[in-house]
C-alpha cells in the first residue's frame, strides 16, 4: 500500500521541490537503493536461519536473529507505529477524495461515515477474509487510480496554455535532502518482503521476483509521477498533494474514486497487525487461558471494542491534523527510516559478524567487507541526515493558504511574480496580453521577506472548506 498508492500520490509535489531532473535521478536511485535494502534482508534470513532459527517469517524475527528481544521489540513499535499511522494518511485520503466527489459536507463528517463503514470490517479476526476484498476490489482500484492520475496530468499538459511553470533543477541542498526521505518512502515495502520470502514456495528466486518487482515500481513512478509535474509543474507546490490539483473532470473523478477505493480496501489490511498485537498484550488472543475463563462472546465483545478503539483513534489523527504531506514527512522521516534505510544494513552487519565473525573471507575484517560496512555505514549517515532535514522542514513555518492564493491573482488581472516554496520564481502566463496594454502601470513583486512577514502577520484562522485547505512549506 505505501507503494502503489499512499507514496505515488507523494511523489508529484516532491519532484516540484526538487525539479525534474532530480526527481528523475531520486526515482532511479531510491529504487535502487530499495531493492538493496531488500536484498540484505533476504541475506539476513539465510544468515538467521544458519544461526539456528527454524523459520523467520517476518520481519520482526530479523531483530530477533540480531539483537534479541530487544531488537525484536523495537522493530514491533516502528512498525505497528508505521502500519497505523499510515491508517491515519487512508482515512484522510477517504474523507478528502468523498468531499470532491460530494461537497455537500464537510471532510470530518466523511471522516467520521467512513469509520463507521470500516468499523464492522475490522472486526473480521483473520487475513482471510479481509485479504479477499483487498486482493480484487484493490487490485482493480490500482489500476483505476493509475489510469486516473496519468490520464489527468497529460491531459492538462496538453490541454493547458500555458504550460508549467517547470523546474529542472531546485538550487536548495535542505529541499534535495528532504525530497530523499519522500522518495525512498514510496519504495518502502520492507515491511512485508521477510513475510513475502517466507511464504513463497522456492525462497531463494526471491532476489529476482524483488528486482522485476521493483523495476516495475521505478517504471509506474516515472509514469505517474511526470505525468503529474507536466499537468501542473512547480504549481503542485501551493497544494496538499496532486489530488488538489485535479479538476472534477472525468479523469479528475476516475483518480477520486480510484484513491477512495484503493484506501477502503487496504485500510483493514494495515490496521489489522496492529489488532492481533493489541489482542496479545491483553491476552485475548483466541484460545488462551484468559480468553476461554471469560467466554467467546465477552471476549468477542471486548476484542470488538478494542479494535474500534483503534480504528477511532485513526480518525481523530485524520481530523485534527487534515495534512497529507505533514502526515507523510512525519512517517516517511521517523518510522520508515528506521525500517527501510536502517534496520537492514544494521541487521546484515550484526548476523554477518555473528555468524562468521570478522576475519573469514567475505566478511567484514576483509577488503570487500570493510568497502561494503563503509557504503552502507555511508547510507544509513545519509539516511538519518535526511529524516532530520525532513523533521525540521515540518516545523519550519512556511506560508498559509492565503499567502498562495495571494500570489496567484485572477486570470483577468496581470499576474505578478511570486516564489514559491522551492525558492524558484513561478510566473503565470495569463493575462499577459492585458499586460502589455497597461506598460504604465507597476506591478509589485514580493520577495522571500515580505511574504514571511506577510505569514506572520496572518490571524490564526483555519480556511473553510470553499477555500483551499492546505499550506505549502520553505
Amino acid at each position: 500500500m505505501t507503494a502503489v498508492g499512499v507514496g505515488l500520490l507523494a511523489l508529484s509535489k516532491a519532484t516540484a521541490s526538487v525539479g525534474y531532473v532530480a526527481g528523475i535521478i531520486f526515482i532511479l536511485a531510491c529504487g535502487t537503493i530499495g531493492w538493496c535494502m531488500v536484498y540484505l534482508l533476504y541475506k539476513c534470513r539465510v544468515m538467521a536461519l544458519t544461526l539456528g532459527l527454524e523459520h523467520v517469517p517476518t520481519y520482526e524475527d530479523l531483530g530477533r536473529a540480531a539483537f534479541g528481544k530487544v531488537g525484536r521489540t523495537i522493530v514491533a513499535i516502528c512498525l505497528h507505529i508505521s502500519l497505523i499511522g499510515t491508517s491515519c494518511v487512508l482515512m484522510l485520503l477517504l474523507g478528502q477524495n468523498s468531499y470532491h466527489i460530494y461537497d455537500g459536507i464537510g471532510v470530518d463528517i466523511w471522516v467520521i461515515i467512513w469509520t463507521v463503514i470500516l468499523m464492522p470490517i475490522n472486526w473480521l479476526k483473520t487475513m482471510r477474509e479481509i485479504g479477499y476484498m483487498s486482493s480484487t476490489v484493490g487490485v482493480f482500484s490500482i489500476l483505476l487510480t493509475l489510469v486516473g492520475l496519468t490520464a489527468a496530468g497529460l491531459s492538462k499538459a496538453f490541454t493547458a496554455s500555458p504550460h508549467g511553470p517547470y523546474e529542472a533543477l531546485v538550487p536548495r541542498p535542505l529541499s534535495l535532502m528532504g525530497g530523499y526521505t519522500t522518495f525512498s518512502f514510496a519504495y518502502s515495502v520492507t515491511c512485508s518482503t521477510t513475510t513475502v520470502t517466507h511464504d513463497m514456495r522456492n525462497p531463494t528466486h526471491a532476489p529476482k521476483v524483488f528486482a522485476i518487482s521493483f523495476a516495475c515500481l521505478i517504471f509506474i513512478y516515472g509514469l505517474v509521477t511526470l505525468a503529474g509535474y507536466l499537468g501542473w509543474g512547480q504549481k503542485l507546490l501551493c497544494y496538499d498533494n496532486v489530488l488538489e490539483a485535479m479538476s472534477k473532470d472525468a479523469f479528475g473523478y476516475v483518480s477520486f474514486v480510484g484513491i477512495i477505493m484503493l484506501s477502503a480496501t487496504h485500510y483493514a489490511v494495515l490496521l489489522h497487525p496492529s489488532c492481533r498485537a493489541i489482542e496479545y498484550l491483553t491476552g485475548l488472543e483466541d484460545g488462551t487461558v484468559k480468553a476461554r475463563k471469560l467466554g467467546r462472546w465477552p471476549t468477542l465483545i471486548i476484542t470488538s471494542g478494542l479494535r474500534s478503539l483503534l480504528v477511532v483513534v485513526t480518525a481523530v489523527i485524520a481530523i485534527t491534523v487534515p495534512n497529507f504531506s505533514l502526515q507523510i514527512d512525519l512517517l516517511s522521516a521517523v518510522t520508515y527510516t528506521l525500517i527501510h534505510l536502517i534496520f537492514p544494513p544494521l541487521f546484515y552487519m550484526r548476523l554477518k559478524h555473528k555468524s562468521a565473525g570478522r576475519a573469514r573471507p567475505g566478511n567484514l575484517g576483509t577488503v570487500k567487507g570493510k568497502l561494503l560496512t563503509g557504503s552502507l555505514l555511508l547510507l544509513m549517515v545519509i539516511a538519518l541526515v535526511a529524516s532530520g532535514v525532513t523533521i525540521y522542514k515540518t516545523v519550519e513555518p512556511g506560508p498559509t493558504a492565503a499567502i498562495c492564493e495571494r500570489m496567484k491573482t485572477p486570470a483577468a488581472e496581470p499576474t505578478a511574480k511570486a516564489r514559491v516554496a522551492s525558492g524558484v520564481e513561478v510566473i503565470d502566463m495569463e493575462g499577459l496580453d492585458e499586460l502589455d496594454e497597461r506598460d504604465d502601470e507597476e506591478i509589485p513583486t514580493r520577495d522571500d521577506d515580505s511574504v514571511r512577514g506577510d505569514y506572520e502577520r496572518l490571524p490564526g484562522k483555519k480556511p473553510s472548506p470553499t477555500e483551499t485547505p492546505f499550506a505549502f512549506r520553505f
